[in-house]
């Protein structure tokens, strides 16, 4: 009898743990809450078919990985809501959304339609998640890093900021961004 009863008392212990590990902020979107800032990036950028564009644009590809892009973008989560902002002198990034993470999917939107981003999101530990536009749209996140690295490359050539230079930021979709918890 005291075996059937630890048996039952296991399983009922058992059922629990599943349970609670199967609750919906389990989903990822409770390890997203806090502060999170840019740290890296992989993947190209393209700028305007003139040469200076490619120029730039083959020496932020060749260097991406090397560029500290700490403060670039930041993101604070909530439990119901995220800021993102940049800290990048001369650049005014400042937006507020709903989000809402499925499976390896993070959307941020104003949550009245469409979202404005659509994100693969992967988690590579608790304190650390890297980010890709999977939308077919540009994503303001990476063109607003995209953007970033243009200034810090055009500037190095003489040229007072991006809008100078005549760039235009064409491709920045398949950048791949590395977050950490602050």
């Amino acid at each position: 009898m005291k075996t059937g009863k630890l048996k039952i008392l296991t399983l009922t212990m058992a059922v629990a743990i599943i349970f609670a590990g199967c609750s919906k902020e389990d989903d990822g979107a409770s390890a997203l809450i806090g502060k999170w800032t840019s740290v890296s990036a992989t993947g190209t950028v393209a700028f305007s078919s003139s040469q200076l564009g490619v120029d730039v644009a083959k020496i932020i590809n060749e260097n991406l990985a090397t560029y500290d892009l700490t403060g670039i973008i930041n993101f604070e989560f909530g439990k119901d809501g995220v800021t993102a902002n940049s800290n990048h002198p001369g650049v005014f990034f400042y937006e507020v959304w709903k989000y809402t993470l499925k499976d390896k999917t993070l959307s941020l939107g104003s949550g009245r339609g469409a979202a404005d981003e659509v994100l693969e999101i992967s988690f590579n530990g608790k304190d650390e998640f890297t980010i890709k536009s999977i939308s077919i749209y540009r994503s303001s996140i990476s063109t607003l890093l995209a953007y970033v690295l243009c200034e810090k490359e055009v500037i190095k050539k003489g040229y007072e900021n991006v809008e100078k230079s005549g760039l235009q930021i064409t491709s920045a979709n398949n950048l791949t961004i590395k977050f950490q918890k602050q």
